[in-house]
């Protein structure tokens, strides 16, 4: 079950990043992440209320908590998102293939560590033979990463990378905590309205925008909204995860979500895979399928 879970929110959040390639490029991408927030927020709240009181449960709960709990929390989904503030930063200066690179396979090896020294996991043999799997996969799936990789500087583009996987390895780590103590659903309300407020604020204050909740289509309505429900969907799946399998395997079983914009461009945008691509995915399925069966 725990695997089917991992695979569902793989899905959604896998599309959602697709599906940003059909918004106009005018939209800033900051203002278009507000929106989306807007969205997932509030089908979060409305799901929260028909739990609370009782009108349909969902199969979930909302736990009692105490204040310390909530803020532990917030500050998590704060921290989670600076990890993607400073992931699109680094895209201005490095391109699409060194960034999507070094952060996964960053937030990879420091998010293992974090859960070993935090949560008492061990690396077995298993557990190493798949981490090795994936981080050459990544290598082989983007293959503009390796280009890119053996130029490798320390540049300002790079530093951005990895506080980008750093962010995202410690508080996707640590949720473990709150998710246990608070619950799937009112852990993934706070995260998704913590997104929410700090995208308004540096919105707000960086851009100095005075009309924030315009779009400029009805196709952008269209998208965002979708966007927002996938998110929405995946948040929620994320969380439950956490509940149903071992952190290693998640992080190690997760990075199959590599695989779906490979398959979105072949469906949809009738693109090849490169020979790179391809043994990237069956270095990908080998590493899964060891997890799962081994």
């Amino acid at each position: 079950m725990g695997y089917i879970v991992v695979l569902g929110y793989l899905f959604a959040f896998g599309i959602s990043d697709c599906l940003w390639v059909y918004l106009n490029k005018g939209l800033p991408t900051k203002k278009a992440m507000l929106y989306r927030s807007v969205v997932s927020v509030t089908l979060f709240l409305i799901l929260f209320l028909l739990v609370y009181y009782n009108v349909y449960d969902f199969g979930l709960s909302i736990n009692s908590c105490s204040y310390k709990q909530i803020g532990e929390a917030v500050v998590l989904s704060m921290v989670s998102y600076w990890g993607l503030f400073f992931f699109i930063k680094s895209l201005s200066f490095n391109g699409v293939g060194i960034s999507v690179s070094l952060t996964t396979v960053v937030n990879t090896l420091l998010g293992s560590v974090l859960t070993v020294i935090f949560f008492n996991e061990v690396f077995t043999v298993k557990i190493i033979l798949c981490l090795i799997l994936v981080i050459i996969s990544v290598f082989l799936i983007d293959s503009g990463g390796i280009k890119c990789l053996s130029k490798f500087r320390l540049s300002k583009g790079t530093i951005y990378s990895f506080l980008a996987a750093f962010f995202w390895a410690v508080s996707y780590t640590l949720f473990k905590n709150p998710i246990e103590q608070i619950g799937i659903l009112s852990f993934s309300l706070i995260l998704e309205s913590t997104i929410l407020l700090m995208g308004f604020i540096i919105l707000f204050f960086q851009k100095k925008e005075k009309n924030i909740f315009s779009l400029t289509s009805l196709k952008d309505k269209k998208i965002i909204v979708l966007l927002g429900f996938l998110i929405f969907i995946g948040t929620l799946l994320n969380s439950a995860s956490y509940k149903l399998l071992p952190l290693l395997t998640i992080t190690i079983f997760a990075k199959l979500g590599l695989i779906i914009p490979i398959l979105f461009g072949v469906i949809i945008l009738k693109e090849r895979p490169s020979l790179f691509q391809i043994a990237g995915i069956v270095t990908l399925l080998i590493s899964s399928a060891i997890l799962i069966f081994i």
